[in-house]
């Protein structure tokens, strides 16, 4: 797998970088609650891009493209929008499967 990358994005409406939890953020670091490096985000969106009509037909170990997107409103203008961005792939696992009711190894059976 590739390293993620990862992209900062400015408000596209008004061009600033000023994120409503920011103002908030600095007064929980500033009374010690959170970590200097914390970052806040209002949501966070995660896309594997895969059509599941196709997922039988990929490889166990193929890797597939993700993306994660951090959602946060300007405290500026108020425009909702992507903070940053992640990019990197996943490779595709093997099936999990879990013993039914009344099988060894089950959990709870006597």
């Amino acid at each position: 797998m590739d390293k993620p990358k990862v992209t900062e994005h400015k408000c596209p409406v008004c061009g600033l970088d000023q994120p409503l939890s920011e103002e908030a953020r600095v007064k929980m670091v500033a009374a010690g609650l959170m970590r200097p490096d914390y970052k806040v985000y209002f949501q966070i969106f995660d896309c594997i891009v895969m059509d599941p009509q196709f997922e039988k037909k990929i490889p166990i170990g193929y890797e597939i493209p993700r993306i994660q997107a951090a959602v946060t409103i300007c405290g500026s203008c108020g425009a909702l929008y992507a903070k940053q961005t992640v990019e990197r792939s996943v490779k595709k696992q093997a099936p999990v499967f879990l013993p039914a009711a009344g099988m060894p190894g089950k959990p709870g059976r006597n």
